[in-house]
């Protein structure tokens, strides 16, 4: 089995960059998605474990936050009046169920944000998206198709195998991300992970003795742990107005911790998992 631990935003603040030095220096993590249009991510490609390939890069489309890599004109059904994304899950959303999203955009779009990374001398691992809007049906088969365009092995499928019954507001997101998932078009030439964890279970909830537990009886290939972990100093610039209300500074600390628990060691071997990032597998 091969497990990916990736980390979300990279580029969208230094507390996200700092978390990935860290935690890949020492194998907590293997692997992070960077924001083509944060305001950091010029500085990804200077980070020792991505220099060294320790830490896998792939792209994390965006289609929600912060201002297009696109002029305004190129991408006018994804954007304001003010020329940013809308910056809300649920007006994005409306959007899309109304047919307001030219897809043909979307790609406009999702296509610069790779050549972005690819200019910064990024050669990407894989693609995910933000708020996992790219496994939207329609959407997702239009990154795979990117994928394999640019020759990147892998595509995140978010699904994560969580019951109906479990209680909380982690479990809804889940069931909203298994029920795109079963609009995706069978399985083609760009690999998917088979599992992921950490959509239901954020922040201190993200432990190894819940993984433990959710792959008991589970088998896979590749799984990938999404993660959000930052590491924040005195004098760190906010967060990018542009990109709207963000939860996700709550959950740097928390997920910094969780994520150098050594029981996830123990965890590890109970699977004799190998940890990975995706530009050493294999697409089956």
């Amino acid at each position: 089995m091969d497990i990916v631990i990736n980390v979300d935003d990279l580029g969208l603040h230094p507390a996200v960059g700092r978390a990935v030095q860290e935690l890949g220096s020492c194998g907590a993590v293997t692997s992070a998605t960077a924001l083509a249009n944060g305001p950091f991510v010029e500085a990804v490609p200077g980070l020792d474990v991505v220099r060294s390939g320790q830490v896998g890069v792939g792209v994390h489309l965006n289609i929600l936050r912060g201002v297009p890599l696109s002029p305004p004109a190129e991408v006018s059904t994804l954007i304001d009046g003010q020329g940013r994304f809308l910056g809300s899950f649920k007006a994005l959303f409306l959007r899309y169920l109304r047919g307001g999203l030219d897809f043909s955009q979307v790609r406009t779009e999702w296509d610069r944000q790779i050549g972005r990374l690819k200019d910064l001398g990024i050669a990407p691992t894989h693609l995910d998206g933000e708020k996992h809007v790219h496994a939207w049906p329609g959407l997702f088969s239009l990154a795979e198709d990117l994928a394999q365009r640019h020759g990147i092995g892998w595509v995140r499928r978010p699904r994560e195998a969580v019951s109906w019954s479990r209680p909380g507001l982690g479990t809804l997101r889940v069931l909203f991300l298994n029920t795109c998932c079963l609009g995706h078009r069978s399985r083609g030439p760009v690999g998917r992970p088979d599992l992921v964890f950490g959509i239901a279970d954020q922040g201190w909830d993200l432990r190894p003795d819940r993984f433990a537990s959710y792959m008991q009886g589970r088998q896979a290939r590749v799984v990938e742990i999404v993660c959000h972990p930052g590491r924040k100093l005195a004098g760190d610039p906010p967060l990018p107005e542009s990109f709207g209300r963000l939860r996700v500074e709550g959950q740097w600390a928390e997920e910094c911790e969780a994520l150098l628990n050594p029981d996830w060691a123990e965890a590890f071997r109970a699977l004799k998992a190998r940890l990975t990032h995706y530009g050493r597998i294999e697409p089956q």
